[in-house]
């Protein structure tokens, strides 16, 4: 049996070979292949990785509320992680954010951009896709998506042939959709479906509701 892709090569070959094309060894080879995937595989493995929630790519942190505050509009902002790709949920799902760059007094500094939560939330517990580079550490479903999603984005730069980008951006459509149907069999229900307060309904007798509690009046208080 052949083994499953461990390197960022094995990836690349990955997505060669769909294309008929040759392996290479490295990805600093002097060849035209080697200099297509070696520019393209970072975008395109977060462009995946931002496309669904992968079990194998999915965290939790508990951010602390940054020394300054949003100019306008919330209380608090917390600076996302530096591997951050993209928020599945916060615990509280009934938390209002937004996800901003930041005040525009401030000077961005380095070229990886920072990113804050904006809330009124003083504490802030998140679940969110990180950027994984490991390729030894990714779900089978992942590698192939990411060589898949390659091979269309650098396939008629190495055929020349307008239909096989098209041919591989379907089949990691395909890809896709398998994968969030493997996903969906990974975890419960329960918790998607807001289980804290679910759950509290059903077995405390109480009521789960996404709006404001009324007055006598039947106004929103």
């Amino acid at each position: 049996m052949t083994a499953s892709a461990t390197t960022e090569v094995d990836l690349a070959n990955m997505a060669l070979t769909m294309l008929g094309q040759q392996p290479i060894s490295d990805l600093t080879d002097d060849n035209n292949r080697a200099n297509l995937v070696d520019a393209r595989l970072a975008d395109v493995r977060d462009t995946v990785l931002r496309s669904h929630q992968w079990n194998c790519a999915t965290m939790r942190a508990s951010l602390s509320a940054d020394a300054t505050t949003p100019t306008w509009g919330y209380k608090y902002r917390f600076a996302l992680p530096a591997d951050f790709i993209k928020l599945v949920k916060t615990e509280n799902n009934t938390t209002d954010y937004r996800i901003e760059a930041g005040n525009q007094s401030e000077t961005p500094t380095g070229t990886d951009p920072i990113l804050f939560i904006l809330t009124d939330e003083a504490e802030l517990n998140i679940t969110y896709v990180y950027q994984i580079t490991n390729v030894a550490m990714m779900d089978v479903t992942l590698k192939q998506a990411i060589a898949t999603r390659l091979a269309a984005d650098i396939a008629i730069a190495v055929s020349g042939e307008v239909a096989l980008e098209g041919a591989m951006m379907a089949k990691y459509q395909l890809t896709l959709a398998e994968a969030k149907y493997e996903d969906s069999t990974a975890h419960s229900d329960l918790e998607t479906l807001r289980g804290g307060e679910w759950l509290d309904a059903r077995l405390g007798g109480g009521t789960s509701r996404d709006f404001p509690p009324l007055d006598g009046g039947g106004a929103p208080t």
